[in-house]
C-alpha cells in the first residue's frame, strides 16, 4: 500500500532585525460615556512612528511603500501591543496620517482608535476615614471618608529601536497612560516630532517644550500646575548622560519646557522618555500619560533654516502657559501659514510634522530660499479643546533641520470666523505686507463665519505707531474694515506686528489674526 504524506511548507519572512524601526510613539485617552457605577467607554489613542524602509510595511504608494490612508498592521519585529490593563489586548491596527520622505530618514506616522469598555470608573476604590475636610462619602454613623482610586493602566510595547541610538539601541519600548474617569475627562495629549533637532554646543538650539495640553483646560486662560512633566521611570529606559551624569538634559516640571546641556559636544541620536501627569480635578490620581522620541542633535557649526510660525509665534517662544492660540471649528477647514527661510536662495526646503489628526492637508510654495506651507484642518467631532500642533522645516535630502516649534489649537463646536487679510500691491503671504517707508498700506481685513444669519465684527487689537484708520466696509457673515498705515522713517528696516480679531454673534471668543 502506497503510504501518504502530507507536505507543509513555511514561508519565512526575514527582515532587518539589527536596523531598527521604531522612531516614537505615544498614547491619549477621552471619556465617552458611563457612570458612577457600571461599565465606562473610553477611547484610547495610539501614535507610533516607523521607519517607511522596514520591508513588511507594504502599501499603495507608486515605490510600494506606505502612503497616507494606508491601513497598516504593526508587527515590527515584534508584534505591537496594546494591553488594557484588565486582561485584554489588542494588536495595532492603524491608519497611516503622515509619510515623510525628504530628509535622512524616510518615515511614516501610523494613528490607531481603540473603543475600550471598563467595567468601572477605575480599577479599584477604597475608603479612607479622614477628620478634617468635606471628604467623599458620609456613612450613617457620620464619619467621613475620600475615595482612593487605583487606575486602569494602559501599556503600548514593541520592538525595537535604531541601533544609531546612543541610549538603549535596539532594545524594545514602552509607553504607558493611566485610566481613572471619576477624576479626569481625558489625559493630557502629548504631541511632538518623532524627532526633535537640536544643535549641539548652541544654547540657542538646545531647549523646546514637549507640547502636552489637557484638552478640558482652556488655551484662553492656562493655569500652571493642571499638567506636570517629568521623566519616565527608569525601568522602562535610560536617560542620557556625559561626563559620569554631570551633564543631563533637564525638564521643568511646570512647563514642559526640556533644556539640553549646551557645555559639551553630544552630537549624536538619542531618545527621551517623558511622563505627563493631570490633575484636572483638584486630585486627579494616577491620570497620566507618556511620550517616547528621539533627539536628533546637530554639530555645533550646523546651518539650519528657520521656521516661522503665523499668526502666532517663532521657535522657542511657545509655551504651555502662553494664552495665545488659533481657533478651529468642528467639521469646517481652519487653514493657517508656516514659513521658512533659508541661507541661501537655492536651497529646497520641506516642513516637518507631527501628529495633525486626521483629515489634514499640507501645500507648499517655495522660491528664493523661502517656503510658505499651508495647513488645512478640519477636526472631527468628539475631538474638542485645547490641542497642539509641532513643526521643524529642513533641507531636503540633507540633515540639516531647524528648531522645533509649536503652535496651539482651541477646537470648539461653535464656527470660529476666520480671519483674513488683502493688499495685493504689497502682499507677501496670507498675513503678511512688506512695503518701503513712506508708502501707504490699504489693507482690508476681512472676517467669516460659514453661517450667513451670523454677524462678525472685526475690531482692531493693538496700537501701532503709523496706522491711520481702521474704518468698517462691509457688514453681515463675511465682514470687513479697511486699515490704513504707514511706516513711520524709524521703522525702517525692521517688522512690526498688528493684531485684529473677528468675532461672530454668540460665538467663541475672538480669533486673532
Amino acid at each position: 500500500m502506497r503510504g501518504v504524506g502530507l507536505l507543509a511548507c513555511l514561508v519565512l519572512l526575514v527582515v532587518g532585525a539589527d536596523a531598527g524601526s521604531f522612531l516614537s510613539g505615544s498614547l491619549r485617552w477621552r471619556y465617552l460615556e458611563g457612570g458612577e457605577t457600571g461599565p465606562v467607554l473610553v477611547r484610547v489613542e495610539t501614535v507610533t512612528y516607523w521607519s517607511r524602509d522596514f520591508s513588511p510595511f507594504v502599501g499603495s504608494a507608486p515605490d510600494g511603500k506606505l502612503a497616507v490612508g494606508d491601513a497598516v498592521k504593526l508587527s515590527a519585529q515584534n508584534t505591537v501591543l496594546l494591553d488594557y490593563g484588565d486582561g485584554e489586548t489588542t494588536f495595532i491596527n492603524g491608519t497611516v496620517v503622515d509619510v515623510h520622505t525628504t530628509g535622512v530618514i524616510p518615515w511614516v506616522g501610523v494613528h490607531s482608535v481603540h473603543i475600550k469598555e471598563y467595567a468601572s470608573r477605575a480599577r479599584a476604590e477604597t475608603l479612607r476615614e479622614v477628620f478634617e475636610g468635606d471628604g467623599d462619602v458620609r456613612d450613617a454613623a457620620g464619619k467621613t471618608f475620600v475615595i482612593d482610586y487605583t487606575p486602569w493602566t494602559l501599556s503600548l510595547t514593541g520592538c525595537c529601536r535604531y541601533k544609531d541610538q546612543s541610549n538603549d539601541p535596539g532594545l524594545k519600548f514602552m509607553v504607558q497612560g493611566t485610566v481613572n474617569t471619576a477624576k479626569a475627562d481625558a489625559s493630557p495629549d502629548p504631541r511632538t516630532l518623532p524627532e526633535v533637532p537640536l544643535v549641539s554646543m548652541s544654547p540657542m538650539h538646545t531647549s523646546f517644550t514637549v507640547a502636552s495640553p489637557l484638552p478640558s483646560q482652556s488655551p484662553a486662560a492656562p493655569v500652571s500646575g493642571v499638567v506636570q512633566w517629568s521623566w519616565c521611570p527608569s525601568v522602562i529606559w535610560t536617560a542620557p548622560s556625559w561626563g559620569s551624569g554631570a551633564y543631563a538634559p533637564s525638564i521643568d516640571s511646570l512647563t514642559g519646557v526640556v533644556t539640553w546641556p549646551s557645555a559639551i559636544d553630544t552630537t549624536g541620536t538619542y531618545h527621551l522618555c517623558v511622563h505627563i501627569s493631570a490633575n484636572p480635578r483638584d486630585a486627579a490620581q494616577g491620570v497620566f500619560t507618556q511620550s517616547d522620541f528621539r533627539v536628533l542633535v546637530q554639530p555645533s557649526d550646523t546651518i539650519a533654516p528657520s521656521l516661522v510660525l503665523t499668526p502666532h509665534g517663532v521657535p522657542g517662544a511657545f509655551s504651555m502657559l502662553s494664552p495665545f492660540w488659533i481657533s478651529a471649528h468642528i467639521g469646517f477647514a481652519n487653514s493657517f501659514e508656516i514659513g521658512a527661510v533659508a541661507n541661501s536662495s537655492d536651497s529646497s526646503l520641506a516642513v516637518v510634522s507631527g501628529f495633525r489628526g486626521t483629515g489634514s492637508t499640507l501645500s507648499f510654495l517655495q522660491g528664493n530660499g523661502t517656503l510658505t506651507a499651508t495647513l488645512s484642518v478640519s477636526p472631527q467631532l468628539g475631538y474638542e479643546g485645547w490641542m497642539a500642533l509641532c513643526f521643524s522645516v529642513e533641507f531636503q535630502g540633507l540633515s540639516n533641520v531647524s528648531s522645533m516649534g509649536c503652535i496651539n489649537m482651541n477646537v470648539t463646536q461653535d464656527a470660529a470666523p476666520v480671519i483674513s487679510a488683502s493688499a495685493a500691491q504689497f502682499q507677501v503671504s496670507s498675513l503678511g505686507f512688506r512695503l518701503r517707508e513712506g508708502q501707504q498700506l490699504e489693507a482690508l481685513i476681512n472676517g467669516f463665519k460659514p453661517a450667513e444669519e451670523d454677524n462678525v465684527t472685526v475690531v482692531l487689537r493693538s496700537d501701532i505707531e503709523g496706522a491711520q484708520s481702521f474704518s468698517p466696509v462691509s457688514i453681515g457673515n463675511n465682514a470687513s474694515s479697511l486699515f490704513v498705515y504707514i511706516p513711520p522713517r524709524a521703522d525702517s528696516g525692521r517688522t512690526n506686528s498688528v493684531c485684529f480679531a473677528a468675532r461672530g454673534g454668540g460665538g467663541p471668543p475672538p480669533r486673532p489674526g
